[in-house]
């Protein structure tokens, strides 16, 4: 006898698309995972890096995203600036960069901490 295999629900909605859609592809929506996570465990999904910090501000204030944050990294001595979600659990991580890219969003990738 088999047993029943328990319906798990993600830590991020599955809106990004179905936003995205619904609103031209111009917007995306997404709440905030409430996962709590070991300093140094986890991953960043990495929607856009821009060298011009407008830029990501502009891209960001363009995806709408909750819970999405800029980060700055120093490269060759260089502000980088990144528009990133998490951290997430791998497969929470994947469910979003995968939506991201249903959404329009082609270049988005992970960055393991």
């Amino acid at each position: 006898m088999a047993l029943p295999v328990p319906t798990v629900q993600p830590a991020v909605p599955t809106s990004l698309a179905a936003s995205a859609m619904a609103q031209g592809a111009t917007q995306m929506v997404t709440q905030a995972a409430t996962v709590i996570m070991e300093p140094g465990t986890g991953y960043l999904v990495v929607l856009s890096s821009n060298r011009d910090q407008r830029n990501a501000r502009m891209t960001l204030e363009k995806l709408n995203l909750q819970g999405a944050n800029i980060e700055t990294l120093d490269v060759n001595g260089k502000p980088m600036y990144m528009v990133t979600i998490g951290p997430l659990p791998e497969p929470e991580a994947r469910l979003v960069q995968g939506e991201a890219f249903d959404a329009g969003v082609l270049d988005a990738w992970l960055k393991k901490l």
